[in-house]
């Protein structure tokens, strides 16, 4: 599941730490370093940002293709065949 994106002064991004576990696991290994951004929000440093733009993009590659794969596809017993007459 995707998480929802949070915005401040126009950027919007996701923290590291607000991603599910299985999420948090595999960003952490998948992402490329030079993506996570820093961000001074209110005097505080976050510096577990990712860019939802960027975060969209690993999904996409890294997480979804890993739920939605040939192996979870069930199996049919034998093809469907339709005819149009």
């Amino acid at each position: 599941m995707r998480v929802d994106r949070e915005i401040y002064k126009g950027i919007e991004y996701v923290r590291l730490t607000g991603l599910p576990l299985d999420q948090k696991e595999k960003i952490a290994t998948t992402l490329s370093p030079d993506k996570i951004i820093k961000i001074l929000k209110d005097g505080v440093l976050i510096n577990d940002c990712v860019q939802y733009a960027d975060y969209l993009c690993w999904f996409e590659e890294h997480h979804q293709a890993a739920i939605i794969s040939p192996s979870h596809v069930p199996q049919t017993a034998g093809a469907f065949k339709f005819s149009i007459k």
